[in-house]
């Protein structure tokens, strides 16, 4: 796989690639209900993020890196390390949906961090494993506080 670079306090872990996308990708696939993904979806995600997102379809593979945080950082401090179009949009959301269905992410309780931008404002996407579900919560810039060493971080590449 191709190798993103390292940077400071971000570890390369290469290059993850996501899709395609065939078919619709419905932003509801981020609710409780969807048993399928045993998923538990925070309200802060549902409805900063999820509610106003569209259905998007036939999207092709796309290349996203992965970081390991090496020391504990802020949003601001590993933003400030990550590429300059670092951020998801709404409509990448099957991205995030996909890294979970193919089981490309920590699944150790450790946090995946995902920086999405929805109604103007960027938020932090938390996705992490909690027994047998997956959990995504929505996050404000600077709300979490520091996240911890070893905790996952992904970037957009384009």
């Amino acid at each position: 796989a191709e190798k993103a670079p390292d940077t400071e306090n971000l570890e390369s872990n290469g290059i993850v690639i996501v899709g395609p996308l065939e078919g619709e990708f419905d932003p509801k696939f981020f609710s409780n209900d969807n048993k399928s993904a045993q998923l538990f979806v925070f309200d802060s995600f549902k409805n900063k993020i999820a509610k106003s997102a569209r259905h998007v379809s036939e999207q092709p593979s796309a290349a996203i890196s992965s970081y390991t945080l090496t020391k504990a950082m802020n949003d601001s401090e590993i933003r400030a390390e990550l590429p300059k179009n670092h951020i998801f949009s709404q409509d990448d959301l099957w991205m995030i949906a996909d890294l979970i269905k193919s089981d490309k992410l920590l699944n150790n309780g450790y946090a995946n961090l995902f920086y999405v931008e929805a109604s103007a404002s960027v938020l932090v996407v938390r996705v992490y494993r909690s027994g047998s579900d997956w959990c995504v919560r929505a996050w404000e810039l600077g709300e979490y506080g520091r996240w911890s060493v070893g905790r996952r971080v992904f970037s957009r590449n384009s």
